[in-house]
């Protein structure tokens, strides 16, 4: 059961964003990636769009314009930093994204159209709700249906997506499309993900008969393996004991602070790649180690920076560990 504080939360939801925040920094652990790559190609066909679909059914229109604006500019903030601090990193550091040299018009570039690292996410997030609250607006003053404005919001992000934002932008925002319209529509989230043990069986079924080209978050194909593993994690959620549920929902409620700062810590796990994969040549130890490191050092930095007055500089309140 959730802690008094946190009553109103969904358990299933924070079920899986511990999940995939898991996958995520996983998946972002350079040697695991190239060792393991159909794997890495099943879970990025996934996790990421699990995310979007939350976020939409999670948003919540009709806030008065100072008050969304100041939810967008404390979402802005943390972005911005780390995703300077990253591209700048990367200029020194090699990563798989190519920014070019240092500058002031690259760094530009990256916060407002192409961001690296895991920072697409929030850069998604952040222009979704931007369409989905003016769209509301508009089409509530209109009165126009809710199917209508589903159109018009999808319309516009393909256009900003395919003008402004290219790859594969259009096929993001329809997950949190998908997740926002569920949610305006009065569904369940439970009844819409519901458990069921034959997912990863129709998965595999899937996979084996498309292969690595339904493995695509844009595809068909892709589209019906997050839906599944979506009720799977919501089966998987329902048998979990009351130890490992307690943790798991707890990084479900702080993934915003791992999504921030585990970059931090896959990068420095080249310190001690070598020797833990002179122990184990499988590299699970490896990355037991640095999924640990990553997770507690990102919820370590998020709770100095709330004991230290940080957090409302950074996220605009005074505590940003739930």
């Amino acid at each position: 059961m959730p802690a008094a504080g946190h009553r109103n939360r969904v358990g299933e939801i924070d079920f899986m964003k511990c999940v995939c925040i898991l996958l995520m920094v996983v998946f972002h652990i350079i040697y695991i990636g190239d060792s393991y790559p159909s794997a890495k190609l099943f879970v990025y066909t996934f996790h990421m769009p699990v995310f979007l679909i939350i976020s939409g059914w999670l948003t919540t229109t009709g806030r008065p314009p100072r008050a969304f604006a100041g939810h967008l500019v404390w979402l802005f903030v943390p972005y911005a930093v780390m995703e300077v601090a990253y591209a700048s990193a990367a200029t020194v550091v090699p990563v798989r994204e190519a920014v070019g040299g240092l500058s002031v018009g690259m760094l530009l570039r990256c916060v407002f159209v192409s961001p690296v690292g895991p920072y697409w996410y929030l850069h998604t997030l952040m222009v979704c709700l931007l369409v989905v609250h003016a769209v509301n607006s508009v089409c509530g003053r209109w009165r126009f249906g809710l199917l209508t404005e589903l159109l018009v919001a999808a319309m516009l992000l393909g256009a900003v997506g395919q003008r402004l934002f290219g790859g594969s932008f259009t096929a993001n925002s329809m997950y949190f499309l998908a997740g926002f319209f569920l949610r305006r529509a009065g569904f369940g989230f439970t009844s819409v993900f519901r458990p069921s043990w034959l997912a990863p069986v129709a998965v595999a079924v899937i996979v084996a008969c498309g292969g690595e080209r339904v493995m695509d978050r844009g595809a068909s194909g892709g589209v019906m393996i997050v839906f599944l593993m979506m009720s799977f994690m919501t089966a998987v959620y329902g048998v979990t004991g009351d130890r490992v549920r307690s943790v798991a929902l707890y990084i479900g409620r702080n993934t915003l602070v791992i999504l921030l700062f585990s970059p931090v810590f896959t990068a420095l796990s080249k310190l001690w790649q070598p020797w833990l994969l002179a122990v184990d040549g499988t590299g699970m130890v490896f990355m037991a180690v640095t999924l640990a490191a990553a997770v507690g050092g990102s919820m370590g930095i998020a709770r100095g920076m709330d004991m230290i007055g940080l957090s409302r500089f950074m996220f605009g309140r005074r505590r940003v560990m739930a």
